[in-house]
């Protein structure tokens, strides 16, 4: 809605296609420094030829091209971080969904209500029976059908266009730092 950009980050010259993402949920901001942390750690071994805990990074620079979406839900992060924007019909639609409230700190959703991580096609009626949330609110509304909220589309679009072998999304819950791996194998590529 507020048509910020999202953002991929390449590195690597390899064949080996890997992509890590943050921040889906936008109270879930913290995924975006630690991912932003890794690059620099990562940059720095790379171009200093040192080592991250024992291991050389330049042969997987060279084996692998590394994709990162620091930061999916950029509107969500700034409602979480900076409350509702100054657009008064905006934010008034906002605080309605947020049950009233101008505390958006646990708002999961993006600007339009929507929880991205419940927006992509594999299963989405199912997901839509099992949350029971029927209209845009600070979590678990999966949209009006699946792919309908561009932060969704873009990374749809993304993994398709790239092929990626692994898929890392960065997720927090309470104090705990979650990395989902999800692996794709493809029958045209060898891992």
């Amino acid at each position: 809605m507020l048509e910020r950009d999202i953002p991929e980050v390449l590195i690597g010259n390899g064949n080996k296609r890997v992509h890590y993402n943050g921040s889906f949920h936008a109270n879930e901001w913290i995924t975006t420094p630690v991912i932003m942390t890794f690059l620099n750690d990562y940059l720095l071994a790379i171009t200093n030829q040192a080592d991250i805990r024992g291991l050389a990074m330049f042969p997987f620079y060279q084996q692998s091209m590394l994709s990162i979406v620091p930061m999916v839900n950029p509107d969500g992060v700034e409602l979480v971080l900076k409350g509702p924007p100054a657009d008064e019909s905006l934010r008034g639609r906002l605080i309605e969904w947020n049950n009233g409230s101008e505390d958006f700190s646990g708002w999961k959703a993006n600007i339009n209500g929507v929880d991205l991580n419940d927006q992509f096609p594999a299963k989405w009626e199912l997901e839509q029976a099992r949350n029971n949330v029927t209209e845009p609110g600070p979590a678990n509304y999966p949209g009006e059908g699946p792919l309908t909220q561009p932060e969704a589309i873009a990374m749809s679009e993304l993994t398709k266009r790239s092929d990626f072998g692994k898929v890392l999304a960065f997720h927090t819950q309470g104090r705990s730092f979650i990395g989902g791996l999800k692996v794709w194998n493809h029958p045209s590529r060898k891992r």
